[in-house]
């Protein structure tokens, strides 16, 4: 089981997170990730993104505690109820274990009920089938395709109580 935690709040380490936006060999589908990230690099850009209207960022978390990725909605777009989705699982070790899954939905279902957001979208490269297998698993559905991305997306449905 994971629990996500936002990382303004979250007791996570700053280097363990820099060594995954370095690993090109792990994370070879991660926009974000080369090997000259710096820390000033990750500082920064975390700094742009707490308190920031448009973005819900959350660090995932075993039930250990152990921090093994992040998961983001951002940009969010308050008047269309939309959202872009962002997820890594930065512990290379801790790939294929469903923890991925698990945390998709915890963010979906927050999402849906207590942001109110109607659709979220996503890229991922178009061979990073273990991601896509998650994405489609938790409902979403191809939306465009180009040379190496594909859009999804997910309609979020909620119950109108009558």
């Amino acid at each position: 089981m994971v629990h996500i935690t936002e990382l303004n709040q979250a007791d996570y380490d700053l280097d363990l997170y820099l060594s995954w936006l370095q690993n090109v060999q792990d994370n070879q589908f991660i926009e974000a990730v080369r090997k000259d990230y710096s820390k000033f690099d990750l500082q920064k850009y975390l700094e742009s993104r707490v308190n920031n209207p448009q973005v819900k960022f959350w660090g995932i978390f075993l039930e250990s505690n152990k921090f093994i990725g992040t998961i983001k909605l951002e940009p969010i777009n308050w008047d269309s109820q939309t959202a872009w989705l962002g997820m890594m699982i930065g512990d290379s070790s801790e790939h294929g274990k469903g923890y991925g899954s698990q945390a998709l939905n915890l963010v979906l279902d927050h999402a849906e009920s207590v942001l109110l957001l109607k659709d979220i979208f996503l890229g991922v490269h178009k061979n990073n089938a273990p991601a896509i297998r998650i994405y489609k698993k938790s409902g979403f559905e191809i939306h465009t395709i180009s040379n190496s991305q594909i859009t999804m997306k997910k309609n979020l449905t909620r119950l109108v109580d009558l």
